[in-house]
């Protein structure tokens, strides 16, 4: 599948990619390559529950994409064309040839347009609940609408610890982690005054919404020429896309299958859309399953 840079100690690390300094994380671990991609307003820890489980396999990094995380940001550049070469300068100066992608949310969006862009660089990929965000839908839904619809919240009210502790006592209630704190605490900045701010800011935020509503997935799928493993979450029997309103996540996720050469679904029962931090054993295990199986060892001729 590939191979990758000298081994480092387990750990944060740090380098330039594009004069901009990145952060990620080098989990070690000995065989073929994964890189990490976490989706939109959130960090590299967002795998620190899955990553240990796949190093006995593999060696596994996890990436901070611009802005996000300890990795810096510049003022604009968050289309897809800027974070594709973030992604692909970073595996070259790295030395991480032909790894497994794996995007979470808006990472697995990131991940196609690499696979797309540079086949020859990518083994596969593995998209986590994402890969198919595109807020566009056939209802012509505007851009007001998605503004609207998918900005971040203002949470500059409150101190870390409050965040934490909301946290706690609602969304994460009853699958609290220190992982998760670990997320959040990478997603603020602290101020003087102990209120944080996002270290993506909203105008950066909302340009990387603009570059998913602006894309057209259903023009890549038929372009990727790597096995896909499809890992899409949902709770009950059905499942409503919150990024195609006029469709159920399943008639989506059948519809993407539909056009690609080569691709696996797992469907992800009773899971949230964090589902690397609810259930880190089950998305390890089915990464691992389907390597072993050699899913990702297909080739195609372009």
């Amino acid at each position: 599948m590939g191979t990758r840079r000298q081994p480092n100690l387990p750990g944060d690390q740090y380098v330039t990619v594009r004069d901009l300094r990145f952060h990620f994380y080098d989990w070690g671990g000995d065989g073929p390559p994964i890189l990490l991609l976490h989706g939109l307003a959130s960090n590299c820890h967002i795998w620190d529950r899955v990553a240990p489980l796949l190093v006995k396999g593999f060696s596994v990094t996890a990436l901070d994409q611009r802005s996000h995380g300890d990795s810096e940001g510049t003022a604009e550049g968050y289309d897809f064309a800027n974070t594709v070469a973030d992604v692909k300068s970073f595996m070259e100066v790295c030395n991480i040839q032909r790894p497994i992608l794996v995007g979470h949310s808006w990472g697995g969006n990131v991940a196609l347009h690499v696979a797309v862009k540079h086949p020859e660089a990518v083994a596969g990929l593995i998209l986590v609940d994402g890969g198919f965000v595109r807020p566009r839908d056939e209802q012509n839904r505007t851009w007001e609408v998605v503004e609207r619809d998918m900005a971040p919240p203002d949470l500059t009210h409150f101190t870390i610890d409050q965040l934490i502790e909301r946290s706690k006592e609602h969304r994460w209630k009853t699958m609290w982690h220190p992982a998760v704190e670990s997320v959040l605490r990478a997603s603020f900045q602290v101020q003087p005054d102990g209120t944080i701010r996002p270290r993506l800011k909203r105008e950066r935020h909302m340009e990387i919404v603009r570059a998913l509503w602006e894309q057209n997935p259903d023009n890549l799928y038929p372009e990727v020429r790597v096995p896909v493993l499809i890992l899409p979450a949902r709770q009950g029997e059905t499942s409503q896309s919150n990024t195609l309103s006029h469709m159920s996540k399943e008639a989506t996720i059948a519809f993407v299958e539909s056009l690609l050469f080569t691709s696996r679904t797992i469907w992800l029962e009773d899971s949230i859309h964090d589902v690397p931090l609810q259930r880190p054993e089950l998305v390890a295990k089915l990464i691992v399953q389907s390597a072993n199986e050699g899913f990702f060892k297909i080739e195609h001729d372009k």
